[in-house]
């Protein structure tokens, strides 16, 4: 290949490095909005605000049919305002995940679920412990500590005084 052919291609690969592959922009029109795929959806325009609904909000079930039915916001005072939205998977998820931490919690002693208990979390993972099956207990630095798993041991091991840290905890003197 001529050094010719080899500096042709470099410059082309630097160019499409530089500059990409990329459309031109193109200038927004002021013509009603088109459906060329691509563009992404075409939104519907805005709802004129109206007497007791300044914010111009309308209301309608997933699937159902518009009704155009006007609401207010939020107003303060109201303890539903700031609220998330209620999910029932993420209620049977949280009741699952507690059920199978408290079946992996019953497989230690007292002592040792009090510990769990109070320490909450991996100091290493940050996971909640008993997620992930049954802790383990390692003592380091003077402290019984749980992890979530025998993989969390090494790095415990190695910077005790960091992860004991994390958990409210300073080696023992």
């Amino acid at each position: 290949m001529s050094h010719v052919t080899k500096l042709g291609i470099l410059l082309c690969g630097l160019s499409i490095a530089y500059l990409g592959c990329r459309k031109e922009p193109t200038a927004p029109s002021s013509s009603a909005p088109s459906s060329k795929s691509g563009e992404g959806p075409v939104l519907a325009p805005p709802q004129q605000p109206t007497e007791g609904n300044p914010a111009g909000k309308t209301t309608s079930a997933p699937g159902a049919p518009a009704n155009n039915t006007l609401v207010t916001e939020p107003t303060e005072g109201d303890p539903t305002a700031n609220a998330p939205p209620s999910s029932t998977t993420e209620v049977t998820k949280d009741s699952t995940t507690a059920a199978k931490i408290k079946a992996n919690l019953a497989s230690l002693s007292t002592a040792e679920r009090a510990i769990v208990e109070k320490q909450k979390i991996c100091p290493v993972s940050g996971e909640p412990l008993g997620e992930m099956g049954a802790p383990k207990k390692v003592t380091v630095a003077g402290h019984d500590v749980f992890i979530c798993c025998a993989g969390c041991k090494e790095a415990l091991t190695k910077d005790p005084a960091k992860f004991l840290a994390k958990i409210g905890l300073e080696p023992a003197k």
